[in-house]
């Protein structure tokens, strides 16, 4: 009886670690006005003043486009935890932006207003966290 209650713990907690469902669909709120080529470089996301009040509009006038849009917050690299199972509103979710040479940067948002988490993952699974509210 205890292995079983176990099992139903471990099954109750699988539905907070998901796949990413990245959507090539960015919302058109935080489009810039005027659109560039999205920036590649590692080394300009940790040079990128990220701080209170930053929106993800002013964002992407600097980096351009985003590469994916999902309505997750990151567990890992690789998992995410839908945003309807933590009750978080419509606009809450990840943006990703491919690096050149592999990796990623994620940027979480709560609305497209504040950013709260921006971390960068290498081609080889290594971290950075970049800004957190």
């Amino acid at each position: 009886m205890l292995i079983l209650g176990s099992s139903s713990v471990a099954s109750a907690t699988d539905i907070y670690r998901e796949p990413w469902h990245w959507g090539a669909d960015i919302p058109s709120v935080v489009l810039p006005v005027k659109p560039k080529d999205t920036v590649r470089r590692p080394s300009d996301f940790d040079h990128f003043r990220f701080r209170e009040g930053t929106s993800m509009r002013e964002v992407t006038a600097f980096f351009g486009i985003p590469d994916g849009f999902a309505k997750q917050f990151p567990v890992t690299r690789t998992e995410g935890v839908p945003t309807s199972h933590v009750g978080e509103g419509a606009e809450a979710g990840t943006f990703r932006y491919l690096l050149r040479g592999g990796g990623e940067v994620l940027i979480t948002v709560k609305d497209f207003h504040t950013i709260t988490l921006v971390r960068r993952y290498g081609r080889n699974g290594s971290e950075r966290e970049i800004y957190r509210r």
